[in-house]
């Protein structure tokens, strides 16, 4: 099997109000550098990254993410979450997909500062 991994330390912007499912939406900057697959492939998706790719993606939790939090694991408020880096997606739909980290901080508005998230999705091999 072939772990794909997508880790993020980023910005993110808010979208909702105090006390309801808030989406806290995340679109990077293009990559400044790329590092492509080398063949032979065996597994997974096979392609190259484009340099427009970017990663991207959004999350959701049960309620809006209170202000100044520090490093605060908030997996448990999560009520769904979507990334990709150009090529993969990894969403909380896919039964594949796991979170290893989930942690934010806010700032005095409640708005997310800061994120370090680790997220892989389990390819099965071809």
């Amino acid at each position: 099997m072939l772990r794909v991994l997508i880790g993020l330390a980023v910005l993110f912007a808010s979208a909702g109000s105090v006390a309801e499912e808030t989406t806290y939406i995340y679109r990077g900057r293009p990559y400044s550098e790329i590092y492509n697959y080398a063949p032979p492939c065996t597994s997974g998706r096979c392609a190259n990254f484009s340099p427009t790719d970017r990663v991207t993606g959004h999350f959701m939790t049960a309620n809006t993410l209170p202000p100044n939090l520090v490093d605060q694991h908030v997996y448990g408020s999560v009520t769904s979450y979507s990334f990709t880096n150009g090529l993969n997606t990894i969403s909380s739909s896919d039964p594949n997909s796991r979170v290893g980290l989930f942690v934010v901080s806010t700032d005095m508005h409640g708005d997310v500062i800061a994120t370090q998230l680790f997220l892989t999705r389990w390819l099965l091999a071809r």
